[in-house]
């Protein structure tokens, strides 16, 4: 299977998020802490972080979440989500980070 450029692959995040319906652009106006917290929770944890969405649930998943500042009532839905896009998220983790500051606040 070859191999896919990063910057392939973050297109191919920005492309699924705006699909999906996420404001991508709302993303970049995001508080830069929330942003930083986001990739250090999910980078310094990253195979627990898709282990932990393929179990439905985890205290890794659980941290980026909260760094991301996704409401506790949304995070069911977050976490069917990410598990229908996994295989994305296990090869990019800039997706992921992606994907959880689009659904957060």
């Amino acid at each position: 299977m070859p191999r896919l450029s990063p910057l392939f692959r973050y297109a191919t995040a920005l492309a699924l998020l705006a699909l999906a319906g996420c404001d991508v652009a709302a993303m970049g106006g995001a508080d830069p802490s929330t942003r930083a917290g986001t990739e250090i929770a999910v980078k310094s944890n990253y195979g627990a972080v898709v282990a932990d969405i393929e179990a439905g649930g985890g205290p890794a998943l659980t941290t980026a979440m909260d760094a991301a500042g996704i409401p506790p009532q949304n995070r069911d839905l977050m976490i069917l989500r990410l598990q229908s896009e996994l295989p994305l998220y296990r090869t990019s983790p800039a997706a992921l980070i992606l994907a959880l500051r689009a659904n957060g606040a």
